[in-house]
């Protein structure tokens, strides 16, 4: 019977167990750096971001549905917080084609929306993905609308992080070959 050897699975030649030395570190750090980046730090960024905007809607459906809110008040929410907003939504629930209920971090975004009132708020994803319409029921049949641009919901284009550190590792690693082939 054979025993398995740790040799037996290595190469055999100077030069690729020296590549070998060099490529399996970095490839280890960087696969580390990609389950970290994507399954903690990102989705921390996305509770907080969310978080922020869940009370900037909860607010905004809270004076909303004020009975004795003024004009005013709808104003000087959209100027100061930087938000659409339509607190007399006319078309009620019709949601316009190519908007999508699913969306990349939609369960952190609904569950601090849930955390901050107590209000029906549904949201999707409308415009190619670009904005975020939060939709809740109002005072006297009506609805108020936030429309957010979702950048500012969500982190977006998280992949180019890791492509630019991917194009990093590569470039290290062919200088790094290169200098070997050199010795």
């Amino acid at each position: 019977m054979k025993r398995l050897r740790l040799r037996d699975f290595t190469p055999k030649g100077l030069y690729m167990r020296l590549a070998a030395l060099v490529a399996v570190p970095v490839i280890v750090i960087f696969a580390i750096f990609i389950v970290y980046y994507y399954q903690e730090h990102i989705r921390d960024v996305n509770e907080k971001l969310s978080q922020s905007i869940a009370r900037e809607v909860g607010l905004i459906v809270t004076v909303c549905s004020d009975p004795d809110q003024k004009l005013m008040a709808e104003s000087e929410l959209a100027d100061q917080l930087g938000h659409q907003i339509d607190c007399s939504f006319d078309r009620q629930m019709v949601w316009q084609s190519g908007s999508r209920e699913d969306f990349a971090y939609d369960d952190v975004l609904r569950q601090q929306l849930s955390s901050v009132t107590d209000r029906l708020i549904q949201v999707q994803v409308i415009e190619s993905g670009a904005v975020l319409d939060f939709r809740s029921a109002g005072s006297e049949q009506t609805i108020v609308r936030v429309l957010i641009d979702r950048k500012r919901a969500l982190a977006a284009n998280t992949h180019f992080t890791i492509v630019w550190v991917l194009l990093g590792t590569l470039v290290m690693l062919g200088l790094a070959f290169a200098f070997l082939r050199n010795q």
